[in-house]
Parts: structure tokens; C-alpha cells; sequence
């Protein structure tokens, strides 16, 4: 998912155009939608026909504190993670207290359901904000990737046991 593509979905739920299937609000500033993988397809939806051929994406919505704009999103991919904050809005926090408040507990419990034990993220090289992110939520630099200029961090999901 493309930085281009994420901000398409900002512009499409702040103007009411994107297409979702359940809404969820986690906190005041942040609700968790599930949507179509592919908002131009969709025309119609009936949950009694829905399908396999369908694909669904969770996302997290970050709004402002006035709750009136979105202002970012975390994607969740369930084998990566990604984020973004319009640039408009970057600088004031948003996504750290989003991150630290609601979302990534819930990512957490996503990935045990399905029994993944690990969350991956993919920082460009620069992107030392991201990285200041990722270490305050505690993941940890897995390896670099020449060919992307970027580094994957991975968050180990601790079991059971151990998050009690």
C-alpha cells in the first residue's frame, strides 16, 4: 500500500465516499473499519451473498481532536503494518496517542486470533519518526532491505501467559 493510495483513503472518508462494511469506534479519536480491498468494484454489497472472491482490509481512522477531519490511517495488512498521517496534520502527536491508546493493543488481538506471533512494519531508511514510533511501542530491527532502502521491524507477540 502506497503513501499516494493511504491518502486516497483519507480524502475518501473524509468526504463520506469511502465504502465500508462495519464501523467501530475504539476512542474518541479512532474508529476501525473493515472495507472492500477494492472501493472501485464495489456497487452493491449483500452479507447474505458475500463471498470468498471478496477480500477485506481493516484500516484505523485517526481523526483530529475536534473529531471533525481525518487526519491518518493505519493499515493493517495482517503480514505488515502501515501507517501514515496526512502532512497537513503531522507533528502533533495523532498517530503516536492513536498507536499508543487503542490501535496497536487491537492489531495485538488480531494477530492472536489467527495465531500469528509477530508484527512487521517497514521504515524507510530516513524515516526516523517512524522508527522513534516503532521503538516506543517496542518493536525491535529485524534486518535491512537494500533494495527498498529500508529497514523491517518486527514486534514479537508475547504469548498468553505472559501478557496477563
Amino acid at each position: 500500500m502506497t503513501n499516494e493510495r493511504l491518502q486516497q483513503h483519507i480524502d475518501l472518508m473524509n468526504n463520506k465516499k469511502l465504502k465500508y462494511i462495519t464501523e467501530e469506534e475504539l476512542s474518541l479519536n479512532v474508529i476501525k473499519i473493515t472495507l472492500f480491498d477494492n472501493i472501485q468494484d464495489i456497487t452493491t454489497f449483500d452479507s447474505g451473498t458475500f463471498g470468498g472472491e471478496i477480500e477485506l482490509e481493516d484500516m484505523y481512522f485517526i481523526f483530529d481532536d475536534d473529531f471533525s477531519v481525518v487526519v491518518g490511517v493505519v493499515y493493517d495488512m495482517q503480514s505488515d503494518l502501515h501507517w501514515y498521517i496526512d502532512p497537513k496534520y503531522r507533528e502533533r502527536g495523532y498517530l503516536t496517542k492513536a498507536l499508543h491508546e487503542c490501535i496497536f493493543n487491537d492489531v495485538i488481538n488480531e494477530r492472536v486470533k489467527i495465531e500469528k506471533e509477530n508484527i512487521y512494519i517497514t521504515i524507510e531508511n530516513n524515516n526516523l519518526k517512524s522508527k522513534k514510533i516503532a521503538e516506543s511501542l517496542a518493536f525491535k530491527k529485524d534486518y535491512f532491505c537494500k533494495k527498498r532502502n529500508s529497514e523491517v521491524w518486527k514486534y514479537k507477540i508475547k504469548n498468553k501467559k505472559e501478557r496477563i
